[in-house]
């Protein structure tokens, strides 16, 4: 076994080496080409963010060439319709004419159209006294009469503070009074009458006539007073961007002046219109548009992907690329290797498998040699001990003074140097028959215990020799299904195990061997020796294999089980502490009949 290690680790080393050398090299090859790849998806990021920048650029100014012509259309419409219609009437058309969300601003920047929140200018009418005094009262919770005011605006507000609580009586109580009326009075009358159905009916009107833009109030205010009246389509939407350019600023705004001092203004809805610029994708590039804080370089946030910001008339605008082939060229090297580094495992693995099978092989031929080389030694002694024992008492046999007695006894001895010469041939010629296929078994009905009582009988003389206590007992009608020479092949060869491993007796005593037939068809042969020691019970039943310094050719056991096996049973070695058993299991046949019975 130590030859083969040397040769064994050689192999190993001239195949496993190599295939180490060409994983490595295709694994590493893998990484040049990403780097490549990688390098490509990042010129590509750059140029789809170059070309994207440019392009927003460029549609940006043409949309603002064009909304700036629209919306001085609309200031020249506005200069000559403001001094005669509503402006709530007036922006409202002059919307749909620029499609956007219009504003007319005074110098100091305030909100004249829709009207910005301003103090209310009826301070210098005569009753505001009185009218101020009758406020405090009902903000005190006192329930004061009204005074009867002239001005109408007064008449309106009054209302709304004498009946807070009853949204139907103010609306019912506010019809009298137009919409400049109301307008005039501020947001005070508007909420009371966005509390009730009767007053935000009312409302709509007001948005469709214009006076409800012309009430002093917030942009969220006003948004809320569109909502309650069910206001919808381009009007709700250009107020909710007014609320959100007074809430976010509108430095996106563009202007074109009315009057001296008085301008129109647009404010853009920049996330609608980067919707509308945004180019999806360049190649393998989706590109995204985003309102940004400041302008800013390019920065990429990984392999593919990158992020900058430019400047234009929406102000900041931040450009993300992502390159969409990048991580489908990542993910498919990273498969590469993987299959690569499977496939060199596998090819390893199925390389070491390989060479420690051919070890195996190579172990099995040397040990089947080495057992066939002790196999022929044994053979070679087995047959020349009794052969020179032949010799020799043929020669005392050939002697003439030799008496009768030694004669006799001459010849039982050359007679039993014969027997066992004879015993090994057979046992020789079943072994080889079996190998090659040649040897037929003709199983038929056999009693087993008039068999095993039959061949025990023959060993009764050589087991007084040698004190032996041999016996058979059968412990019920035990029929099987066996070739008979098969069966007294294997009974002989139990019993020779029995006699040369049953002795001494493992708790002192007198030797025994013990055949017992049944129940059904069992036959065990059992002894009180101490067994076949220096086996596994594993290794009694191998062929060549003897115990350690005993005589023999190993053959007996394992020729026994092989035919048992053959004629469809089974042979066991089992230790029972007390004794050493061998158990033959055979088909069963059919009970035989009685002797009697038995036609001759």
């Amino acid at each position: 076994m130590s030859g083969l290690r040397a040769p064994t680790a050689l192999f190993l080393l001239l195949t496993l080496l190599p295939a180490a050398i060409l994983a490595f090299l295709g694994w590493r090859g893998m990484s040049p080409l990403v780097e490549e790849l990688t390098k490509a998806a990042r010129a590509d990021v750059v140029r789809a963010f170059d070309a994207a920048a440019a392009d927003v650029t460029a549609r940006l100014q043409a949309r603002d060439d064009d909304i700036v012509r629209r919306l001085r259309a609309a200031a020249a419409d506005a200069q000559r319709e403001l001094p005669f219609a509503p402006l709530g009437q007036v922006l409202a058309r002059l919307e749909q004419a620029v499609g956007g969300a219009l504003e007319v601003r005074g110098r100091d920047g305030v909100a004249l159209a829709p009207r910005g929140p301003q103090a209310l200018a009826l301070d210098h009418l005569p009753e505001w006294p009185a009218f101020a005094a009758f406020r405090a009262a009902c903000d005190r919770g006192a329930d004061a009469a009204a005074p009867a005011f002239a001005a109408p605006a007064l008449q309106a507000l009054a209302v709304a503070l004498r009946r807070p609580r009853d949204p139907d009586a103010v609306a019912a109580a506010l019809q009298p009074f137009d919409g400049d009326t109301l307008a005039a009075a501020g947001p005070l009358p508007v909420e009371a009458l966005a509390a009730s159905a009767a007053g935000r009916a009312r409302l709509r009107d007001g948005v469709a006539a214009g006076w409800l833009d012309a009430v002093p109030a917030t942009a969220a205010a006003r948004l809320a007073w569109y909502e309650a009246a069910g206001v919808d389509g381009e009007r709700l939407a250009a107020q909710r961007r007014r609320a959100a350019g007074e809430r976010e600023g509108d430095g996106a705004s563009l202007r074109a002046e009315v009057a001296p001092g008085v301008e129109l203004v647009l404010l853009r809805d920049v996330a609608h219109e980067l919707a509308a610029l945004a180019p999806a994708r360049r190649g393998d590039c989706a590109i995204a548009l985003a309102p940004a804080s400041a302008p800013s370089a390019l920065r990429f946030d990984g392999d593919g992907a990158a992020s900058g910001a430019i400047a234009s008339a929406l102000g900041p605008l931040a450009i993300a690329v992502v390159h969409e082939g990048l991580p489908r060229i990542h993910a498919e090297a990273r498969r590469q290797r993987w299959l690569t580094g499977a496939g060199v495992a596998l090819l390893l693995l199925v390389m070491a498998t390989g060479t420690l099978l051919l070890r195996a092989t190579l172990l099995r031929e040397r040990r089947l040699r080495q057992l066939r080389l002790q196999f022929i030694a044994n053979v070679s002694h087995e047959l020349r001990t009794p052969l020179t024992g032949l010799r020799l008492h043929a020669e005392l046999l050939a002697r003439d003074d030799v008496d009768a007695a030694a004669r006799r006894r001459y010849g039982e001895v050359a007679d039993g140097e014969g027997a066992r010469l004879s015993a090994l041939v057979e046992d020789l010629l079943d072994f080889a028959a079996l190998e090659q296929g040649r040897r037929r078994l003709e199983p038929e009905p056999v009693d087993l215990a008039a068999a095993a009582a039959a061949l025990v009988g023959g060993w009764q003389t050589r087991a007084e020799q040698d004190g032996v206590q041999l016996g058979c007992e059968a412990l019920g009608e035990a029929a099987a299904l066996v070739d008979p020479t098969a069966l007294a092949r294997i009974l002989t060869n139990l019993l020779q195990n029995a006699f040369r491993h049953g002795r001494p007796p493992r708790a002192g005593g007198q030797s025994r061997i013990a055949v017992r037939v049944g129940p059904g068809s069992l036959l065990v042969v059992a002894d009180n020796g101490p067994g076949v020691r220096g086996l596994p019970r594993d290794g009694l039943f191998e062929r060549f294999v003897k115990q350690d310094g005993s005589q023999g050719v190993g053959l007996g056991l394992a020729l026994s089980r092989e035919l048992a096996e053959a004629c469809g049973g089974a042979l066991q070695h089992r230790d029972t502490g007390d004794e050493t058993r061998f158990e033959l299991r055979l088909p069963a046949a059919p009970a035989l009949p009685p002797a009697d019975e038995v036609t001759p």
